[in-house]
């Protein structure tokens, strides 16, 4: 069976939205690197580890190639916007539908909206809520996650980011994938969320057992 769909998203923009994105993104990244991340900070968190003027030192490399960052996070945007279209194509192929890439890596885009919560909670609460915390309570904190359950000291370090994969907001991201899919598709809900299980799901767990691997190994 090869059903040729001709569903859209709506039309807001992508180029434009793309923009906003990345540049939100950056906005993040800036907020946390200036505003939660102090000089106090590093001092205390490497005391005891490094000489203050080895500190002093990594804190002027880590603002002079702070610049990189901010040019990667366009890119990195649009490689995981890709791979995530590229899964979804397969699922597609796989059901017996025809349609075009662009189309999925429009959901791809739109669906990622969701990660953009957990860094809003992250600055809200280190920068409202919480008062005493280190480099290591900001590195792994992740609302909603399982990683939230445990402290980062008690467990292997290889453990660390599966749990932090498994948490609420990737949870609904692959609800906003299934449903960008529905609209362009016009299928059942029902289908498309079982078509992105069957997509991305595996992808999302060999990445994760790379990561493992990685860590395992540079341990």
């Amino acid at each position: 069976m090869n059903l040729h769909v001709k569903g859209e998203l709506p039309n807001v923009g992508r180029l434009h939205y793309f923009l906003l994105y990345s540049m939100a993104s950056m906005a993040f990244i800036y907020t946390g690197n200036h505003f939660l991340i102090t000089e106090d900070l590093y001092y205390s968190f490497f005391e005891g580890q490094m000489s203050v003027d080895h500190i002093a030192e990594f804190i002027d490399m880590s603002q002079r190639v702070e610049w990189i960052v901010y040019l990667i996070v366009p890119l990195y945007l649009l490689v995981k916007f890709f791979v995530v279209a590229a899964c979804l194509s397969v699922g597609t192929l796989l059901y017996g539908y025809n349609i075009e890439f662009r189309k999925l890596f429009h959901v791809a885009m739109f669906a990622d909206f969701v990660f953009t919560i957990p860094p809003i909670v992250k600055l809200a609460w280190f920068g409202l809520i919480a008062t005493d915390y280190d480099l290591t309570d900001i590195q792994y904190f992740l609302p909603l996650s399982v990683m939230s359950l445990f402290n980062p000291n008690d467990i292997e370090l290889w453990l660390i980011y599966p749990l932090q994969v498994m948490n609420a907001f990737e949870l609904v991201y692959w609800f906003v994938l299934a449903l960008g899919l529905k609209i362009v598709l016009r299928e059942s809900y029902p289908k498309m969320l079982a078509l992105v299980s069957l997509s991305y799901g595996p992808a999302l767990v060999l990445w994760v057992m790379f990561i493992v691997f990685i860590s395992l190994n540079l341990s």
